[in-house]
């Protein structure tokens, strides 16, 4: 089945001929994939030429590998993944649509998790409140806890929505309606704006505000940080401009967005080496199911004879 596989990759805006439930058709925000057997997708073409037509493994190791998120111009990410199962979904509900497509699809959903599961693991795309999430972490590895977020705006929203599930989680803003909308919708709790004394209370800090003067000073991390341990205080300052002006560096829990960055680097190289590594379970998974087509194909023939 894997060897008579025909996958013709368009551009994302490619024109089409008649489309058939014998093709399974693919478009996204970056290609157009067209999916068949032997000549069939040649049928397809209309005035757009493919960018590249692939048979056998080539064809399934390719769509392996765009599923998995290594052909995606950002590596790893997963909106993919539902993009497929969408484009399946869409695929069965046709009337006389092909088996052997959507027992390849499958297979290939089946291989996907594999090597998500073994290699592509916590590797998204490194959004800042991802990374600030990621650096709380290291301070909270059980995830237990008071975070504050200070600012409304929507890097403040993208950040609570990673944390409200394990943190519990604090909001300070200007806006007070805003703030109102947001304990709404995700059950955090308001705190009173600019109110240093209870800031310094929180061990976990997250500021998305950037004010253009300085919000923070010393006396207020020196309150800060005689009241928290070390090891389990976080101070992380996402606002541009900076908003604090201490001595307090990453060695005492407290990140700027330099720190930001460069924690950014570091899971950009161990990014890397997974994708790496999961480029290499790709190609012993097609060539374990090639062998399964071989091994399938002698038996038949031995029956035959």
């Amino acid at each position: 089945m894997i060897d008579e596989l025909r996958l013709l990759h368009f551009s994302a805006d490619a024109q089409l001929g008649p489309q058939s439930s014998d093709l399974f058709v693919l478009r996204t925000c970056q290609r157009t994939l067209v999916l068949g057997f032997a000549n069939r997708p040649e049928q397809i073409i209309d005035e757009t030429d493919p960018v590249e037509d692939l048979k056998g493994s080539q064809a399934y190791s390719f769509l392996l590998e765009t599923i998995c998120g290594l052909k995606s111009q950002i590596l790893g990410e997963y909106e993919i993944v539902s993009q497929f199962k969408q484009a399946y979904s869409e695929y069965t509900a046709l009337e006389g649509r092909t088996t052997a497509i959507m027992q390849v699809l499958e297979k290939l959903f089946q291989d996907a998790k594999t090597v998500r599961s073994g290699h592509l693991l916590e590797i998204g795309s490194h959004t800042y409140s991802g990374l600030a999430r990621k650096i709380l972490l290291r301070h909270n590895p059980e995830q237990k806890g008071r975070v504050l977020i200070m600012g409304s705006g929507k890097l403040a929203e993208d950040t609570l929505k990673l944390l409200t599930r394990k943190f519990d989680v604090y909001l300070s803003a200007r806006n007070f309606e805003r703030v109102a909308l947001l304990h709404d919708a995700y059950g955090i709790r308001p705190v009173e704006w600019f109110s240093s004394s209870l800031y310094r209370e929180f061990p976990l800090v997250v500021n998305t505000i950037g004010p253009g003067q300085t919000l923070y000073q010393e006396d207020f991390f020196e309150a800060w940080h005689a009241r928290h341990e070390i090891e389990k205080r976080a101070f992380v300052d996402l606002g541009s401009p900076c908003a604090i002006e201490t001595q307090l560096a990453s060695d005492h829990g407290v990140y700027r967005l330099d720190d930001v960055f460069k924690l950014q680097e570091e899971l950009d190289m161990q990014k890397r080496i997974k994708l790496a590594q999961a480029q290499a379970a790709i190609e012993t998974i097609v060539d374990q199911r090639l062998q399964k087509l071989k091994i399938s194909l002698n038996v038949q023939d031995l029956e035959l004879a």
